[in-house]
C-alpha cells in the first residue's frame, strides 16, 4: 500500500507540477485506496477531488480553504449560535473553528468520520457537485454535542472534543 500511495501521489504532483503535493492529500489517496480502489483509479478520484470539489484548497496560500474556514464559522453563527460564539469566547480570532474546519475540510473528513459515513458525504458531493455536503457534515457533527461544547471552558479542550465527535458515530442503515 505504501507503494501505491506513494505512486500516486508522485503522479499528482507530476500531473500538476504547480500544485504539487500537499500533505493533506495523503490522507485522501490513502482513503481511496483503503477503499479498494486501484492505483489509477485511486489517482483520478484525487484529481477529481482537488480539482472539481476543493479547487484551490491545496494550492498556493490556500485560498479556497480559507473561505470555506471563514464559511464555516458563519454558517455555525447562523445554524448555532451558541455554539459559534462560546467557541469564540475561548480563543481569538476563530482560532477553534479555524482549526477545527481545517482538519474536516481539508481531509474531507477520512479522518473524522467513519469510513461508511466518509463515503456517504463523499457520494453526496459527487451527486451535488459541491461543497454543500462538507458544510452540512461539520454541522450535523456539531448538533448533537452542541452542550458538551458548551461545557467547554478553554480552547484545548474544545479542540480536543471537537476532534473525536466523529468516533463516535455509530453506522444507521
Amino acid at each position: 500500500m505504501w507503494e501505491s500511495l506513494r505512486n500516486i501521489l508522485t503522479a499528482y504532483a507530476a500531473h500538476d507540477p504547480v500544485m504539487g503535493y500537499v500533505q493533506s492529500m495523503n490522507f485522501i489517496a490513502a482513503f481511496l485506496l483503503l477503499a479498494g480502489l486501484a492505483e489509477e483509479d485511486a489517482f483520478w478520484c484525487l484529481v477529481a477531488l482537488v480539482d472539481r470539489v476543493v479547487p484551490g484548497y491545496f494550492s498556493e496560500g490556500m485560498a479556497a480553504a480559507k473561505l470555506d474556514q471563514r464559511l464555516f464559522t458563519r454558517l455555525l453563527h447562523i445554524h448555532l449560535p451558541a455554539v459559534g460564539l462560546h467557541l469564540e469566547s475561548l480563543a481569538p480570532d476563530n482560532i477553534v473553528c479555524g482549526i477545527i474546519s481545517s482538519q474536516w475540510l481539508l481531509t474531507l473528513f477520512v479522518n473524522v468520520l467513519p469510513t461508511e459515513a466518509t463515503m456517504r458525504v463523499w457520494d453526496c458531493i459527487f451527486a451535488t457537485k459541491s461543497r454543500a455536503p462538507l458544510f452540512a457534515s461539520c454541522l450535523a457533527l456539531l448538533e448533537p454535542h452542541a452542550f458538551d461544547v458548551l461545557g467547554c471552558s478553554e480552547m484545548g479542550e474544545a479542540i480536543e472534543l471537537l476532534q473525536g465527535l466523529g468516533e463516535s458515530m455509530q453506522p444507521t442503515d
